[in-house]
């Protein structure tokens, strides 16, 4: 056996070496890096997905506000959402409130735009009523959302 035959079996040596420690090392972290890599991009696509439809959709929110020692009661509906609503139903509890402007189907109502009707708590009203909307915007037809509202002063005014 010659010096470059002693060379060749030594480099064939240090190759499966290298082999080896590459094989060991991609299994023992390469391979969770990249699993943590995918599950991070499977993340950051579904929050764009989700950041897509948010501009698609209409939030509708309501909040009764109270004016004038107990006289005027306004409930106040907003769009919250990127997208305008429209076709908007609005459902108080007619045996806890009494509707002074007619609520109607709101054709459109645009982001951050209000809009107020004046309402009035009958005697049987209580401190948190549930109002159902229901609009149609980019997203889908028919969304429905029911909120739990505070009414305020109302038992104050009730124990008058």
């Amino acid at each position: 056996m010659n010096t470059s035959d002693k060379l060749s079996i030594i480099a064939i040596g240090v190759s499966v070496i290298s082999i080896t420690w590459n094989a060991i090392s991609y299994y023992k972290y390469d391979k969770k890096l990249k699993t943590l890599d995918i599950k991070g991009k499977e993340i950051e696509i579904q929050k764009y997905q989700q950041e897509k439809d948010d501009e698609k959709k209409a939030v509708i929110k309501g909040e009764f506000i109270y004016n004038g020692e107990g006289k005027y009661y306004h409930f106040s509906v907003n769009n919250n959402g990127k997208c305008e609503a429209r076709n908007i139903t609005i459902r108080l509890p007619e045996e806890h409130i009494d509707a002074i402007d007619s609520i109607r189907t709101i054709e459109c109502l645009s982001p951050n735009q209000p809009l107020i009707l004046r309402v009035k708590p009958t005697y049987k009203c209580k401190h948190f009523v549930d109002v159902d909307f229901q609009w149609d915007d980019d997203f889908d037809k028919c969304r429905h959302s029911i909120e739990h509202i505070v009414v305020p002063h109302v038992v104050i005014r009730n124990l008058n």
